[in-house]
């Protein structure tokens, strides 16, 4: 677990936006304690901050915010890429890029560098929430993982005169900016109360939405206060469930097999890992088989 805040705002020079951004960062240090890094575009108008929990690479090549390698993009990474490594290889046999550590991040950033934010996003396993920055078209992007396993927040807010866009991982870090809107959403708790969960896009507040799982919200900092941002799927299980569903598997014992193939690649894939790991073992059949599983492929 990493954690992500940022602000944009429409007015330059006037206030330490860096102040800001440092003080909604310290309110998510619990998820990532072990180091912390700030961006700040004084043209774009634009800081974000990462707090790091290393699980890859525990070097400084790992620490974020991050660059691609030409430096168009700027990514505030929280998750896990499990695929990386062969993501990696496909990157090795197309581009020459000089590597500067060996973290999933620097995968996925220069992944996006190359063949584009959702080709990268297809191609990829995992769980993720992350900010990118494209300093070459000025757009901000906040992308969210298929089944929303890690959270995305977002909304703007009055700022002196103006408006700022602020977003992170945790709405106690956007409690943090100054002048915050703490109105309540009547229909948030509505559904709260009604289905035991806030649905789709609500939070709490009226000034902050939540980005809906496999979705991408993209923002013309430009424009960023004047026009509506670009909310849209990205990926759709519906897809997945047509595509799956032209199998043929002929018997019972094929398909145990075919599960038992599927399962070994995903805890193969998502047990790499620089620091221990470890497996909740509840004593259900589900994790039960997750950490029979595990042993094999761990000494």
């Amino acid at each position: 677990m990493c954690g992500v805040v940022g602000v944009v705002t429409g007015i330059k020079n006037k206030y330490n936006i860096l102040d800001i951004v440092e003080k909604m960062a310290k309110k998510i240090v619990h998820r990532g304690p072990d180091s912390s890094g700030i961006y700040f575009d004084k043209d774009l108008s634009y800081c974000c901050a990462h707090q790091r929990l290393s699980i890859l690479d525990l070097s400084k090549a790992g620490n974020q915010p991050m660059e691609s390698y030409n430096k168009r993009y700027v990514i505030a990474f929280n998750g896990e890429i499990y695929n990386f490594q062969k993501i990696k290889y496909k990157l090795n046999l197309e581009t020459n890029i000089n590597w500067k550590g060996t973290s999933d991040t620097e995968v996925l950033v220069n992944a996006i560098e190359y063949w584009g934010l959702e080709k990268t996003l297809k191609l990829s396993k995992g769980m993720f929430a992350f900010a990118l920055l494209d300093k070459k078209t000025k757009r901000l992007s906040l992308i969210r993982d298929r089944f929303g396993e890690k959270p995305m927040y977002y909304g703007f807010n009055r700022f002196g005169n103006s408006k700022a866009l602020i977003f992170g991982s945790d709405i106690s870090a956007l409690r943090q900016f100054p002048s915050f809107n703490k109105e309540v959403n009547l229909n948030a708790i509505d559904t709260l109360i009604r289905f035991s969960c806030v649905a789709s896009d609500l939070t709490i507040y009226k000034s902050i939405k939540k980005l809906k799982p496999g979705h991408i919200v993209d923002f013309n900092l430009e424009k960023c206060f004047k026009t509506t941002p670009n909310v849209y799927r990205w990926w759709n299980y519906k897809d997945t469930i047509q595509k799956n569903d032209k199998l043929q598997i002929k018997s019972e014992k094929e398909a145990i097999s075919n599960l038992e193939i599927v399962l070994k690649n995903a805890i193969k894939e998502c047990s790499i890992s620089d620091v221990p790991i470890g497996c909740f073992l509840s004593g259900g059949i589900d994790s039960s088989l997750i950490a029979a599983l595990l042993s094999q492929e761990s000494s």
